[in-house]
């Protein structure tokens, strides 16, 4: 399986099989956001490295 990258809110490893959340932060743009399918539903929050942003 291909990984697409560790998910933001839990570190999980998201492979390219699963369904995930790919977007960039809502707030600078500059970060792109991964989310596994699990975070997403349970909106678990995620911090931008960039900015600070913090979302669900």
């Amino acid at each position: 399986m291909m990984s697409v990258g560790n998910c933001i809110s839990c570190g999980a490893t998201i492979t390219a099989s699963e369904k995930f959340a790919k977007f960039p932060c809502p707030s600078c743009g500059g970060e792109t956001i991964l989310r596994c399918e699990k975070c997403k539903k349970t909106a678990n929050k995620y911090i931008c490295e960039k900015c600070g942003f913090v979302g669900p």
